[in-house]
């Protein structure tokens, strides 16, 4: 008798596991829970490395590569289509003003094209026989080039003429404040008050600085190639010191701040690191890639892309932040609607559910109660569904906050009590 009730038992758990089992595969056919690097690949359609890319607006923007390749997007990268550029350069950078008008240099024989129907023809507009590693347009008629030669070349007039001045050595890049006022940096770093007609040394680091980055006429970063040693100023490049040394797999490629507080850098081995306190601490985020990042390029502190080797491509919506998203797929509503967060109050993450009804475009910003921006947690392409975000707000202080989400055709917002 005992035997048998033993067996029944065992029965009865298997039958209970099994349903579980059963259950939870159908749960799962219409839930996705993801946790994951909001760097996310886009599909380039080459396997050359890319080096530059130039967005100007959410939608389009183009990227350029070894042998002459030249791609675009109009819809956010979701789709990158190739451009005839009719040349088979190594090209280095690019960058447009608008939709029609851009720029693009070459390694071999340092060479920009030029061109007026955004991307469709490319004219030849100048040579020097330099690697030219880095353009900076400031509109359609005024733009910088520098390169190996250890010169800037400068144009009035879109690129027509140009002019050059000689500074030392190789130069990586050149970026332009505003007119006048401009920085350049190679073996050392160079400063122009006078539009790049004279350029005044500022000081010189222990290897080559890669790139440099300015969020407004006194602050301005800096960051050297082969030690990922990151220099800052605060008084416009009178004194620069050293804030940070970041550990690395290889060399560095690129610095970029977004805001005042905000900033990014990358370099080989798909390493991307971050700062929100104006480079004080850089912590390292998930790429989901292993290939270089060489160039990088961002709307605002959230939504940007990243380019390097072997064609690879990835966005984020999110700054590179982790958002935990749940879709349910089924019984979606016809309509937008977002509900209010649970739990609230709250202490310190909720979540936040809304439906989807239509595959379009989502922004949910978080605003305090004074109407600034405190964080975007997502800015990008979303399928129809149900959605739950959770929103974690460890670093905030107690108080109300709004949740505002944004399609295409809704826009809707709560309030969301936090209480420490």
């Amino acid at each position: 008798m005992a035997q048998k009730k033993t067996n029944k038992s065992r029965r009865s758990i298997f039958l209970s596991n099994y349903i579980r089992i059963i259950l939870y595969c159908f749960v799962f056919s219409f839930h996705q829970n993801t946790s994951q690097s909001q760097w996310l690949q886009q599909n380039s359609g080459v396997t050359n490395d890319l080096r530059g890319i130039s967005m100007i607006n959410i939608n389009t923007g183009w990227i350029c590569g070894d042998n002459g390749s030249i791609l675009k997007t109009t819809n956010s990268g979701i789709n990158w289509f190739s451009l005839n550029s009719g040349f088979n350069y190594s090209l280095t950078d690019i960058q447009f003003v608008n939709d029609n008008t851009g720029w693009v240099s070459t390694r071999i024989g340092g060479r920009i094209f030029k061109t007026t129907n955004g991307g469709v023809n490319w004219l030849l507009q100048f040579e020097t026989f330099q690697s030219i590693n880095a353009i900076n347009f400031f509109d359609t008629s005024k733009g910088w080039a520098a390169g190996n030669g250890g010169e800037v070349f400068l144009t009035t007039n879109g690129g027509s003429n140009w002019d050059s001045v000689d500074v030392t050595g190789t130069l990586n890049d050149v970026r332009f404040l505003n007119q006048t006022t401009g920085y350049a940096c190679g073996i050392g770093l160079y400063k122009t008050t006078n539009g790049g007609l004279n350029w005044v040394f500022q000081f010189i680091a222990p290897s080559q600085l890669i790139s440099i980055s300015f969020n407004n006429i006194s602050t301005g970063y800096a960051i050297d190639q082969t030690s990922y040693r990151i220099y800052k100023t605060t008084n416009s490049g009178m004194n620069w010191i050293l804030t940070d040394s970041l550990n690395d797999c290889g060399n560095a490629h690129n610095i970029l701040f977004t805001s005042l507080n905000t900033g990014y850098a990358s370099g080989d081995c798909g390493q991307i690191f971050k700062t929100t306190n104006a480079g004080l601490n850089w912590y390292p985020q998930l790429t989901g890639t292993s290939t270089f990042r060489k160039s990088a390029c961002f709307l605002n502190d959230t939504t940007g892309w990243s380019v390097g080797g072997n064609g690879v491509i990835i966005n984020t919506n999110t700054g590179g932040a982790i958002v935990k998203v749940m879709q349910n797929t089924e019984n979606v509503a016809d309509k937008f609607k977002i509900y209010q967060n649970y739990p609230n109050p709250f202490n310190p993450s909720t979540k936040i559910k809304f439906t989807n009804p239509n595959n379009n475009f989502v922004r949910i910003n978080i605003y305090n109660i004074i109407g600034q921006l405190i964080s975007t947690l997502r800015d990008g392409y979303m399928e129809r569904g149900f959605y739950e975000v959770e929103f974690n707000a460890t670093k905030l202080t107690s108080g109300i906050y709004v949740c505002e989400i944004v399609s295409n055709s809704y826009k809707g917002s709560i309030l969301m009590t936090l209480i420490k």
